[in-house]
């Protein structure tokens, strides 16, 4: 006789309290706008206004990969975590439906205007100059919450996020 139940994870938290985990909700895997630093000063400028004259092909090339990109990420968390990762494609509910955002979402970066979804993910808001999602998250009162009233109306232990972004 086996059992289909597999350990649990433990995933730390940002109360440091570790929660066991059997699934991974995965909701969204993104790429955001080019990181572009602001120093040094005179390296900073050279660097940001050659990719800012090459920001459409990043774009573009930025689109034909994320499904890709998407996908080993997602199968790498498969491999080397002990427990169901279920993407955002697996939530089916018209409810969830809502928060399917097509391919992406609005940045104010000029150069780099938008934040690029995987095929049927979820968006909670916009996320504005996009500079640091990890502040943005963190800042965020209304942002945060949305990601909880969502996590508790479709009963999930864990909502996972992935962004990235290129640098230079």
């Amino acid at each position: 006789m086996g059992s289909c139940i597999g350990p649990k994870f433990t995933a730390s938290t940002k109360t440091g309290q570790p929660i066991p985990l059997d699934t991974l909700n995965l909701v969204a895997v993104m790429i955001g706008p080019v990181y572009q630093p602001t120093l040094p000063l005179i390296d900073a400028a050279a660097f940001n206004g050659k990719t800012n004259k090459i920001a459409n092909d990043l774009i573009k090339a930025e689109e034909e990969r994320i499904e890709a990109i998407k996908a080993d990420f997602v199968e790498t968390l498969k491999q080397k975590l002990p427990v169901v990762v279920r993407t955002a494609n697996e939530l089916e509910s018209y409810q969830v439906d809502a928060y399917r955002i097509e391919k992406a979402a609005t940045s104010e970066n000029k150069n780099f205007p938008l934040v690029l979804f995987g095929e049927g993910d979820l968006s909670f808001q916009q996320y504005g100059k996009m500079k640091n999602l990890r502040n943005e998250f963190e800042s965020n009162y209304e942002l945060r919450q949305n990601v909880a009233d969502f996590a508790k109306k479709f009963d999930l232990s864990n909502v996972a996020i992935c962004y990235n972004r290129l640098a230079g």
